[in-house]
């Protein structure tokens, strides 16, 4: 918001004494959507991510052996460790994997793209040509073509 607020005023070349009401109207809109969307997706995911775990234990246990050889014990000494040495938590990979399963499982958001002429489905092409395509990630990451179990 502050570039947004920054290229405002430059456009009127700082000769700013009041924001237009319009432009608050806009601004106050997009800052209560990303305040919005922001939380959403990460209490989804957080929730998600608890069901998930609560049905895998052997998994949690995996994740606290995990945290247990990174972080030292104690909440107070593990935040002064990574107060000096911020990058501890990428010697987390086995709970990063975690975190990127449960997102397979249960994407948050999704996208669109365009600028396909054709798009293969079940075997046949299909004329996409000045088309937004929106692929649903959720059918995706559950199919075995694309990502075969063990």
């Amino acid at each position: 918001m502050d570039l947004i607020l920054r290229d405002y005023i430059a456009e009127r070349q700082n000769d700013v004494k009041e924001l237009d009401h319009q432009f608050v109207q806009d601004a106050l809109s997009q800052v209560k959507t990303l305040l919005i969307a922001g939380s959403g997706t990460t209490s989804d995911t957080v929730c998600f991510g608890a069901m998930m775990l609560s049905v895998h234990p052997e998994v949690v246990q995996k994740m606290r052996e995990e945290h247990d050889r990174v972080f030292t014990p104690g909440i107070e000494a593990t935040y002064e460790m990574l107060k000096t040495d911020p990058y501890r938590v990428n010697e987390l990979t086995y709970t990063n994997h975690v975190v990127k399963e449960i997102l397979r499982f249960f994407p948050i958001g999704n996208t669109a793209r365009k600028g396909i002429d054709t798009l293969k489905y079940q075997g046949r092409e299909w004329p996409a040509k000045d088309i937004m395509i929106c692929p649903v990630q959720l059918a995706m990451h559950m199919d075995p073509a694309i990502f075969p179990g063990k």
